[in-house]
């Protein structure tokens, strides 16, 4: 660390221009950084390379002329920015604006590198509004749509990854909305990648909460194939968040139009029998949403509450409907004039009667009598 702390004349000099005491320095400079770079995979060297006073030297490196000792430092970073103290220091010492810039990099491996750091640093909600502010979420839907980077798996899975962070803010779903956002993201959804498709999705899912995105998907085309993926993998936090869309888009007509011509009822019930509690328990409460939604379609309430009654059938479900207030809605069918709509509550009542809470809920709505 101590020979990487080089004079500023070093770091803005070409290295040709430099005289020979100076070249020297630099070449100790590379080989430092290199050698730090390989190190700083170490949870324990990181720890050290932190108390021998790299931040500052990092944050004064990452400003050189040299694209190499920029690059090295770039690997560094990446390594470190895992730990919380890192990502601190990263903001604090001003890196984090220097490293958005470089998510224009004409290098795919640098890019890659700040798209990464970026990743990791958007942590908390200051980092996501510092990374807006910069620019930096605008340069990340500009990566994501260059045709010739999709075949860069790592590069795309960063970058999708800092975009899903960034959304956390709702500050930032609207500055996506202001450059078409979710027609680029709707794009990424044939992915060969399953990262990819699972950060985009989960992108989807924090721009869908609000409503005007709701039928930005709808018209973007972005529903119908979310909903295919329920079928088509056994990724975890793909479908938890194919969930998470379909639970926000039921409250829109035409979009719920498109959930059942699609098979998404039956599709989102098939994931109660998933070997995941995440994926049971965000199934259900999408269940429950699609219930309180559906209007006076006789067979899609009939589909629904033989789907709840269902799975039942398992008793920790049987549950998971009670916390989600499944019960009141369901009752309501109990009035329906179709038989078999009557039928079918009457068979997702009885799984629901498994748990005891859920029977003094139906007493209250006047199921019993």
């Amino acid at each position: 660390v101590k020979y990487m702390d080089v004079p500023h004349q070093v770091l803005r000099t070409e290295s040709e221009m430099l005289p020979i005491i100076q070249q020297k320095l630099f070449s100790l400079l590379c080989n430092c950084s290199k050698a730090l770079w390989s190190m700083s995979k170490s949870d324990k060297n990181k720890d050290v390379m932190r108390q021998s006073g790299i931040i500052p030297v990092m944050a004064k490196l990452l400003t050189s002329v040299h694209e190499d000792v920029v690059s090295y430092i770039m690997g560094i970073i990446v390594n470190c920015a895992t730990q919380p103290v890192f990502r601190t220091a990263i903001k604090e010492q001003g890196m984090l604006i220097d490293i958005l810039k470089l998510l224009k990099s004409p290098d795919i491996e640098m890019m890659n590198n700040a798209a990464t750091i970026t990743f990791n640093c958007a942590e908390d909600p200051e980092s996501r509004k510092m990374i807006k502010e910069q620019g930096g979420l605008n340069s990340l839907v500009n990566i994501v749509k260059v045709e010739s980077h999709k075949c860069e798996t790592k590069l795309m899975a960063a970058a999708t990854g800092a975009i899903w962070k960034c959304l956390m803010n709702p500050d930032n779903v609207k500055r996506l909305e202001d450059i078409n956002g979710i027609h680029v993201l709707v794009k990424l959804l044939d992915s060969d990648s399953e990262d990819v498709i699972a950060n985009t999705v989960a992108s989807l899912a924090e721009c869908t909460k609000i409503g005007r995105n709701k039928i930005a998907l709808r018209a973007a085309d972005g529903l119908v194939p979310i909903i295919k993926l329920l079928q088509d993998t056994g990724h975890e936090r793909i479908l938890v968040n194919v969930c998470r869309v379909i639970d926000n888009c039921a409250s829109d007509p035409l979009c719920m139009e498109q959930v059942v011509s699609n098979d998404g009822i039956r599709l989102v019930w098939s994931m109660m029998k998933f070997d995941s509690t995440l994926v049971q328990s965000t199934a259900g409460h999408t269940l429950v949403t699609l219930l309180k939604n559906t209007k006076s379609n006789s067979d899609l309430q009939a589909h629904l509450s033989r789907a709840i009654g269902s799975c039942c059938l398992l008793e920790r479900n049987c549950h998971t409907f009670g916390r989600l207030d499944v019960v009141l809605p369901i009752s309501k069918y109990i009035h329906s004039n179709s038989e078999l709509v009557r039928q079918n509550v009457t068979f997702a009542l009885h799984g629901l009667s498994g748990d005891a809470t859920n029977c003094v809920a139906m007493e209250s709505c006047g199921v019993v009598p």
